[in-house]
């Protein structure tokens, strides 16, 4: 995913690489925030669907000490999450080693 800015003359540029971690972030927090509310709900197939999203967004981050840091939060409550709720998908299981 290549973040775009379009800059004050119209033309695109690409964005730099911190713009681009905070987006990131941003976008997985939104991610997280949309799987409590789905676990409040009681959806586990909305609660898998945000966790995925998540992990998705979360590769690119994997590569920097500070984003393993934020990543791996999310996905402990995330996994604690899916396991309350015994999400169907056998093929998506988080296994933290941390």
């Amino acid at each position: 995913m290549q973040a775009i800015l379009i800059n004050n003359k119209g033309t695109l540029a690409a964005q730099a690489p911190a713009a681009q971690i905070q987006l990131r972030k941003l976008c997985m927090g939104h991610l997280l925030a949309a799987a409590r509310f789905a676990s409040f709900a009681g959806q586990a197939e909305l609660l898998q669907s945000a966790a995925k999203a998540y992990w998705n967004s979360s590769v690119e981050l994997m590569g920097l000490a500070e984003g393993r840091s934020i990543v791996t939060e999310g996905l402990q409550e995330l996994a604690g999450l899916m396991c309350e709720h015994k999400c169907p998908d056998a093929a998506f299981q988080v296994r933290l080693c941390i």
